[in-house]
């Protein structure tokens, strides 16, 4: 038996088990929403709903950036972000939570690509 060969197997063992728990559950390693540079939370309260963008960190990338929502009324927001090495608040608004309502979340790179969309409603 060569001398690596039990740290080999050991390595496997303590793989394995973590390994057959993440496939056995159906997740995925990194959703479009995990990979986003900008993360939008939405919470609903007591007669309003807020947003919360929330910039992650990065290495200087420039990124466009649109919130639109609507329903009862209309609102259209768009900025740009460079990311720096901490994450912070870009940004947090409050609207009525009267039904039904959208809110529209888009994300371009500098060059104008679409890197991420998503739609959330109530």
């Amino acid at each position: 038996m060569k001398p690596w060969s039990a740290w080999v197997r050991a390595a496997q063992f303590l793989l394995a088990a973590p390994l057959a728990a993440f496939l056995a559950s159906g997740s995925t390693a990194m959703t479009s929403r995990d990979a986003s540079p900008i993360l939008l939370q939405t919470e609903r309260h007591a007669g309003y709903v807020e947003l919360t963008l929330e910039g992650r960190p990065g290495h200087g990338e420039r990124y466009v950036y649109t919130v639109e929502v609507t329903g009862k009324s209309r609102s259209r927001n768009s900025a740009s972000y460079v990311a720096g090495a901490k994450p912070h608040v870009l940004g947090r608004t409050r609207f009525p939570d009267e039904v039904p309502w959208r809110v529209t979340f888009t994300i371009a790179d500098g060059a104008g690509r679409i890197l991420h969309k998503e739609t959330v409603a109530g």
